[in-house]
């Protein structure tokens, strides 16, 4: 994995100074957190998850304690109860300790879930509209700030071909696979 993102900001930076000849030469940046923290859209998510955070993180609590509470009870009960009575309620705060972590462990899932579907589709929104936007406004490339990932590209700034090419020619000079 590592390799491969060497390998794109390789290819991003060659890409960059082939381009940097040209007069024309137009290179935006767009940080996407910063566009969800602070745009509407943004905002609204973000509240959203906080909502939802706030309630799962309400239940959890309550049950918590709930299962607190009967712990401290069959501590204290612990010595006056029957041996078969007292292995009864450790089963069942046994049973429902794991109830309350598989909640827990389902309320987290859901949580990244809702967060991935929708920063996903605001994503999308957003590199639709930059990619939009670089065409219209002359860009010649657009990355994402923090990722480095290339939104927009003009077309002419490719140059897979060219590098297959040297790299099929170095294979054939002997130096297969980027081994020395």
């Amino acid at each position: 994995m590592r390799f491969v993102t060497t390998f794109v900001v390789v290819l991003t930076l060659v890409a960059l100074a082939v381009t940097a000849q040209a007069a024309d030469t137009k290179i935006g940046v767009l940080d996407f957190q910063k566009v969800l923290e602070t745009s509407e859209t943004g905002k609204v998510a973000i509240s959203e998850f906080q909502e939802q955070g706030k309630k799962y993180e309400a239940e959890l609590k309550a049950k918590g304690e709930e299962l607190e509470g009967m712990k401290k009870k069959l501590d204290a009960d612990a010595l006056v109860m029957a041996k078969e009575a007292r292995e009864q309620k450790e089963q069942e705060l046994g049973k429902r300790l794991g109830e309350y972590r598989m909640q827990q462990q389902k309320y987290l899932a859901d949580i990244r879930e809702k967060e991935q579907q929708i920063v996903g589709r605001i994503q999308q929104d957003v590199f639709d509209l930059v990619r939009e936007l670089g065409k219209k406004e002359g860009y010649t490339m657009i990355v994402e700030k923090r990722v480095g990932g290339v939104i927009y590209a003009q077309g002419t700034m490719d140059i897979t071909d060219t590098v297959i090419k040297l790299y099929d020619g170095q294979a054939k000079g002997g130096k297969k696979g980027g081994k020395n």
